[in-house]
């Protein structure tokens, strides 16, 4: 967690529910439904946009280039 921009480390707080519930319909306490498949998908599409932005240094590196 040293090295990680403090938004990638918080990502995990979203992935954890999703363990929880694949552990869930695993262990046959609960079902896969409609509902959890679009959660799923929001999840990651989250954790992708977190994961590929650029941090606030890259981009002033990035507008600096730019000028030069």
């Amino acid at each position: 967690q040293k090295n990680l921009r403090p938004t990638v480390a918080g990502m995990y707080n979203y992935i954890q529910p999703l363990v929880a519930c694949i552990v869930a319909v695993c262990w046959g306490m609960d079902s896969f439904n409609t509902t959890k498949i679009i959660a799923v998908v929001l999840i990651f599409g989250g954790v992708y946009l977190v994961t590929s932005s650029r941090s606030r240094k890259e981009m002033e590196a990035y507008k600096q280039t730019k000028r030069e």
